[in-house]
């Protein structure tokens, strides 16, 4: 997801009860400060248990402590290729574009992704990369796409492995499908053209696009759905 804002040098998110400190970008390479990274974690423990809850409350495995060990392990890689990926995309293109950019956690949404996956579904809105610096609609929209591509390329390397070589019904199978189902389920979800929802800025800037993006991560989706 991604989040902006035009403000001043420090400026607070309508929606988070602390502030986010701008700080000018610097020198070479992806950079984090110590604030993120804090951030990430939380984001990535929460959406880890999330996911844990959902896909055994989806009794795709029994709940024996050995097998959920197991399935724990699986929440966190697929968390781990799934979201932070995501994020990271868009914050490396924004940097690319010499934009400060930084995650920040949406705290209700990762209390709110806990509490659905012990209802049965899950809302994911764990927070998002806020962008700072000049750019033009077009650098905006790529920037956005940029957290929905890196969900596509997962699940577009990972697919032909799960249907030609594992299969769902294998150990490994069943690893690579919950990593699948988490990238897709995530870039799906922020493809909802409502702001600040990154669907919203690609089709104001392509909606080619928006809808490519679109067929390809539905067509993933129901692929996903069909091996069970």
């Amino acid at each position: 997801m991604r989040g902006d804002d035009n403000r001043g040098v420090t400026y607070r998110v309508s929606y988070q009860p602390y502030e986010i400190y701008y700080e000018p970008p610097g020198g070479g390479g992806l950079k984090f400060s110590d604030e993120e990274k804090k951030h990430l974690i939380m984001a990535i423990g929460a959406l880890t248990l999330a996911f844990t809850v959902f896909w055994t409350q989806m009794s795709i495995f029994s709940m024996d402590p050995v097998v959920l060990l197991f399935v724990v392990g699986i929440a966190f890689v697929a968390v781990l290729t799934g979201f932070l990926l995501h994020e990271l995309g868009h914050k490396i293109i924004a940097q690319k574009y010499g934009c400060w950019a930084e995650f920040r956690a949406w705290p209700m949404g990762l209390m709110l992704a806990v509490i659905s996956a012990f209802i049965g579904f899950l809302f994911a809105a764990p927070g998002a990369v806020y962008i700072r610096g000049n750019i033009s609609k077009e650098e905006n929209g790529k920037i956005s796409a940029a957290g929905p591509g890196m969900n596509i390329v997962v699940a577009s390397f990972l697919l032909p492995v799960l249907i030609f070589i594992y299969g769902p019904d294998t150990l490994i199978g069943s690893l690579i499908w919950m990593i699948c189902y988490l990238n897709v389920f995530l870039g799906g979800f922020n493809m909802i053209p409502f702001p600040p929802l990154d669907g919203s800025k690609i089709i104001r800037w392509n909606p080619v696009i928006w809808i490519g993006i679109i067929v390809v991560l539905g067509s993933y989706f129901i692929l996903l759905l069909t091996m069970f």
